[in-house]
């Protein structure tokens, strides 16, 4: 019983991970009409709720603490757990920090349509409701010509972003469109400056993020080197496994040297998070 819910976590966890973003994003944008409002709110959340980072890592967690007990009893079990927890939030993180970026460069190329569009002589609202899907994240691959029913204060619409990769653009694209409107400034000029500050924002975050590399991979190295420290203890014929789970001592400077190993991982995430706010 207990080895089958541990292999369905397992199962959970993996798809989770495996899941694209695109595909995610596409369960979570349902359609709501008047009569499914509701239920459509509800279905969300849930399908959030289900492909959440935490909810992954937890899942993950649980299935190595179940695995890793069954096999080699409870100080094991926490053992696998813990490093079931680092590999799945090591995985998602990069498909978060990769996923922000796909949604960053989305936006920034809407905008940049938006301001090609005006000037070449479209109006200002056929010129948005071609960039609309890209700017709230419905649009899809090929879907730059298709045009969509843009609602009647997009600002208000615009800052609502839920999405904190595209908040920011979405933000600074309606205090934009509101200075227009109400002051008949050229629309395609302050889109024109709007870009080259959001390029420049870009180049800065993906310095910062090539600065910062060396220090996620050695976190990452520190937290895999007492596999190869425990490799290298039966290379010279030594049990470390039966030491550190079977023994008080072990079981000790097991339990102490995960603690440590988490903290620095979380710590040195926290240090190198990326200038967007995504989550370490």
């Amino acid at each position: 019983m207990i080895a089958g819910l541990s292999s369905g976590a397992l199962v959970v966890a993996t798809v989770l991970l495996l899941l694209p973003y695109r595909t995610r994003r596409r369960l979570t944008a349902i359609p709501r009409t008047s009569a499914s409002a509701r239920i459509a709110t509800a279905r969300a959340y849930l399908l959030r709720l289900a492909m959440s980072a935490r909810l992954a890592g937890l899942v993950g967690g649980a299935a190595g603490v179940l695995t890793g007990s069954l096999l080699a009893g409870p100080v094991a079990g926490l053992t696998a757990g813990a490093y079931c927890w680092f590999a799945v939030h090591a995985v998602l993180r990069h498909r978060a920090a990769r996923t922000a970026a796909q949604v960053r460069a989305d936006a920034l190329d809407a905008v940049t349509a938006l301001a090609d569009d005006l000037r070449a002589g479209l109006a200002p609202a056929g010129a948005l409701s071609r960039a609309w899907p890209r700017l709230v994240g419905t649009g899809g691959d090929g879907d730059q010509g298709t045009t969509a029913l843009v609602p009647e204060d997009p600002g208000r619409v615009l800052r609502r972003a839920d999405d904190p990769a595209r908040s920011d653009i979405t933000a600074r694209l309606a205090s934009v469109w509101d200075v227009a409107l109400r002051t008949g400034a050229p629309l395609a000029d302050l889109l024109d400056r709007l870009q080259a500050d959001l390029v420049e924002r870009e180049r800065l975050r993906r310095k910062a993020s090539a600065q910062t590399a060396a220090a996620r991979m050695t976190a990452v190295l520190l937290a895999l080197l007492p596999v190869a420290g425990i490799a290298l203890g039966y290379g010279i014929g030594a049990d470390p496994l039966r030491i550190l789970w079977h023994t008080t001592i072990g079981a000790l400077c097991t339990v102490v040297a995960l603690a440590l190993q988490l903290g620095g991982v979380a710590w040195t995430g926290r240090l190198t998070r990326p200038m967007d706010g995504a989550p370490a």
